[in-house]
């Protein structure tokens, strides 16, 4: 498996992206310790779907950042083990998608290593002919 991958994690609340506010749902950004390409998102993106609770809200991963729609007070009580429990399975999806992704790379290559092989014991074959 790629062993430059670092499991993602929930680092902070991005301030700038977010909008807080009193009384209703408060718009909010969690800035994740890397930047996620769509794979990871959307493996996010359905660990979080398949979860559904009274107080589930809308969330996404995007980028390097989880937006959520919730009111503010229940960010930590309430969404947070949902959000790292959808990140660990995120986690855990994409180590396969890279996994697959190498096993498709280095099928690719032996691939080309026979086909090189063929191809040169064919010129050598002309060789010996002349």
């Amino acid at each position: 498996m790629n062993k430059l991958f670092r499991e993602v994690t929930v680092t902070d609340l991005d301030e700038a992206m977010s909008n807080i506010v009193e009384s209703g749902n408060s718009s909010i950004h969690l800035s994740l310790s890397s930047h996620t390409d769509a794979e990871w998102n959307a493996a996010f993106n359905e660990a979080w779907n398949s979860v559904k609770h009274n107080l589930w809200c809308r969330a996404r991963a995007t980028g390097q950042s989880i937006h959520i729609e919730c009111h503010h007070s229940e960010l930590h009580s309430v969404h947070m083990p949902y959000i790292n429990d959808a990140v660990a399975k995120a986690n855990e999806a994409y180590k396969v998608v890279l996994q697959q992704r190498e096993a498709r790379a280095q099928a690719n290559k032996e691939h080309q290593e026979r086909r090189a092989e063929l191809t040169k014991s064919l010129k050598d074959g002309f060789k010996k002919n002349t």
